[in-house]
């Protein structure tokens, strides 16, 4: 693992004495005149990127020439997501909320960037945020500092890049690892008897009602709480203690059990670790307790090509992607002896520990990247 304490070490006196200078004065706001390109047109591969202002870097191509953006490197900022964004190459701007900056007193586009990145906006929900930027003010140090100071982050930003990639790979290792064991279930090419999902494991799903929501109350967690793994209870709506039991009774989700949205993004299981109570709505739930199947294969198997090619020819809706229980009730499943399963989930457990880690390191470097931040931009 790569080391993060000498990140920081030995550095020119801080700029602190500097004086500091409007937004109106640091930045030029070019957006006027871009051609924007509507999501609808957004192609998956092509010649130029689509910078938006999403969370993703590129959220598409186009093949276009016209009303390409070649002012580069530039920095877009996302007025509805305060999503800022570096961006080198030549690109086309996405048709909302995208700002494109250039700065004013120097031509560090990178420390500005930085200068950017490093401000704590409040969120105003979908309401744009360009108003709150253009109210703060910003460090001008000299050339020196500011290369300075694009080259530690650089570094810290490249080792968290790189743990992200070490976090690719080991999802990577235990995909690939799981067809070597259980062959392309598509065309059962290892002989599994085969059997339905239901007569191996039980499937339910959460409530089909839309209880009252409280200010306080159990955790109502739907499809959009759940994504890479993770189980996220910071944006979920809460519910009356009855209105809880009642959904319990029908779909208690216990320690160990794996939920699966069913409804927008599909396909991305989560083993649940804690003991906290909530309720599920739009979501599968696979009771592992008494399971022929143990949970690290079952995860693997929904997260598997085979599964996500299950999903796209049972996609019941026109304009949303939704998988139905019956759907994954009646999924063809292998029928695979205790041992082979075991030796499965042991190779997953040494791959959790490392990816454990890397997210340690992670984690670290980010904590260390925003301190750094905060003592070079105030």
């Amino acid at each position: 693992m790569p080391e993060t304490s000498s990140a920081h070490t030995t550095h020119p006196t801080s700029a602190s004495s500097a004086g500091r200078v409007p937004f109106s004065e640091a930045f030029k706001d070019v957006s006027k005149g871009v051609a924007k390109i509507k999501m609808g047109d957004y192609l998956t591969s092509g010649t130029h990127p689509i910078i938006d202002q999403g969370r993703q870097q590129v959220a598409g191509y186009s093949n276009n020439e016209d009303g390409l953006f070649n002012d580069v490197p530039a920095i877009v900022f996302g007025d509805h997501t305060r999503c800022v964004k570096y961006v080198k190459d030549p690109f086309f701007a996405g048709a909302d909320g995208v700002k494109i900056l250039k700065p004013c007193l120097s031509n560090n586009v990178r420390y500005w960037y930085y200068a950017l990145k490093s401000l704590k906006l409040e969120n105003l929900g979908y309401s744009r945020h360009f108003k709150l930027l253009k109210q703060f003010t910003f460090m001008l140090p000299d050339s020196n500092r500011q290369n300075y100071i694009c080259g530690v982050l650089d570094s810290l930003e490249n080792l968290s890049r790189l743990s992200q990639r070490c976090l690719v790979r080991l999802d990577d290792l235990v995909k690939s690892r799981f067809i070597e064991m259980f062959g392309d279930l598509s065309v059962n090419d290892k002989n599994w008897q085969m059997t339905k999902l239901s007569e191996i494991c039980d499937v339910r799903d959460g409530t089909h009602a839309s209880p009252k929501y409280c200010k306080t109350g159990y955790p109502l967690m739907t499809s959009k709480n759940f994504s890479q793994g993770f189980a996220d209870f910071s944006s979920a709506r809460l519910i009356s203690q009855d209105d809880f039991e009642e959904i319990d009774r029908r779909s208690r989700v216990d320690t160990g059990d794996i939920v699966m949205p069913m409804i927008g993004t599909i396909g991305h299981p989560v083993i649940i670790r804690s003991n906290r109570k909530f309720a599920i709505k739009n979501v599968a739930l696979f009771k592992m307790e008494k399971s022929q199947i143990n949970a690290a294969c079952l995860k693997a198997l929904l997260e598997s090509d085979y599964f996500s090619r299950a999903v796209k020819s049972g996609n019941r809706g026109a304009t949303q992607k939704f998988i139905s229980l019956g759907n994954i009730r009646a999924l063809p499943v292998p029928i695979i002896p205790e041992h082979i399963q075991g030796a499965f989930a042991e190779l997953v457990a040494h791959v959790d520990k490392l990816r454990f880690d890397v997210q340690q390191q992670i984690e670290k470097l980010e904590t260390l990247k925003d301190s750094l931040m905060q003592e070079y931009f105030g």
